[in-house]
């Protein structure tokens, strides 16, 4: 440091005298000084603009969500499970993932009754029943025993085996087609399908 200031000629041995005499003050200031400096740089720092911060839309995920569908898959399968497909997908790829049917299901009754190809809705249900069930004609969360080999689905049946229902004729069969899918039994009368005492009338001879 004192080299440097013999480098300025007289002026320099002026600030010489003052550096040796002041040392210590000197050494102080200076630092003090570079701190407040570096100190005041850090702070334009921390209040500028963040340019440079990526900001994540939320649309590419809740697109994605619009894209899925779950689907409640139980009874005589090999893996009973709430599974999430593409939206479109059909009965066959739930099954698939399922790892298909069980032994104990009853084949012949699926295949009459269920439809591979249909395409699924979000939230439904499907319970596929067993042998036992299907010969005593009793499934769960039914409270009476029924013939369901004779039972409609809404979702799937045609024209005419809309129409064989009591109180359903061909244009109440069109009205219920065209307000597919249903979530649940009572849809038909909100949809403005059919009315409530339609609805007495068949709801146990309908099935989703």
């Amino acid at each position: 440091m004192i080299g440097f200031f013999s480098s300025f000629g007289p002026m320099g041995s002026f600030f010489k005298k003052i550096f040796k005499k002041y040392k210590i003050e000197v050494i102080i200031i200076t630092t003090a000084f570079l701190i407040a400096v570096i100190s005041l740089g850090l702070f334009f720092v921390s209040i500028a603009p963040k340019n440079n911060i990526q900001i994540v839309s939320q649309e590419p995920e809740a697109k994605e969500n619009n894209n899925k569908i779950f689907i409640d898959l139980s009874g005589a399968v090999k893996k009973p499970a709430v599974y999430r497909l593409v939206a479109g997908s059909r009965l066959e790829d739930v099954l698939k993932l399922a790892s298909g049917l069980t032994d104990e299901a009853d084949v012949d009754f699926f295949h009459r009754n269920f439809n591979l190809a249909r395409i699924l809705t979000d939230q439904e249900k499907i319970y596929i029943p067993s042998k036992q069930e299907v010969g005593t004609g009793v499934l769960p969360q039914i409270s009476q025993t029924l013939d369901y080999s004779l039972l409609v689905n809404v979702n799937s049946a045609t024209l005419e085996e809309l129409d064989s229902l009591p109180g359903i004729g061909e244009t109440t069969a069109n009205k219920i087609i065209d307000n597919r899918p249903y979530q649940s039994i009572e849809e038909l009368v909100t949809k403005k399908a059919i009315n409530k005492g339609v609805l007495e009338k068949i709801k146990n001879q309908i099935v989703l």
